[in-house]
């Protein structure tokens, strides 16, 4: 949108000027339109096209990531929880070890070091079960944070 207004003196409308003077205004759209703007256009939709693509390519590939991390974190969660209760049965067993070897060495039928070694093996075994309690809480919590509800 544009638009002007003058006051002229002299007249030079007519042919031979006049002695005096006149107003003239005008009011307007101006429209514009570059003619190589029609072949860039082509480009930039296409170089468009492309770049979205791209970002669905790269998209896809992020979203496939994360989905192997979680089923591999959903693998490594179930192995330690297989591991917990194997180590819980490693206590059992061992405690039931410890009993059996305490009660001999008090019959006088085993020596101090079979007990320590019995006892050594308890306190291993429940360590263990710690330690797997624990890989198992650090891997179900990589877990969330890759699904995103952490």
């Amino acid at each position: 949108m544009y638009s002007a207004y003058g006051l002229n003196y002299p007249n030079y409308l007519f042919f031979s000027p006049v002695d005096q003077a006149y107003t003239i205004g005008f009011l307007g759209i101006r429209a514009q339109y570059s003619i190589s703007s029609l072949y860039q256009n082509k480009n930039k939709v296409a170089a468009g096209k492309l770049r979205i693509t791209g970002a669905r390519i790269q998209q896809k590939a992020i979203t496939d990531n994360v989905m192997q991390d979680l089923k591999s974190y959903l693998i490594k969660y179930q192995e330690s929880l297989n591991r917990i209760a194997v180590n819980k049965r490693s206590i059992e067993q061992a405690q039931m070890n410890l009993r059996i070897v305490n009660t001999k060495y008090f019959n006088q039928l085993s020596l101090l070091t079979d007990l320590l070694d019995a006892d050594n093996l308890f306190v291993e075994s429940r360590f263990n079960l710690i330690k797997a309690q624990t890989d198992a809480l650090a891997i179900y919590y990589h877990l969330l944070y890759t699904a995103g509800k952490l």
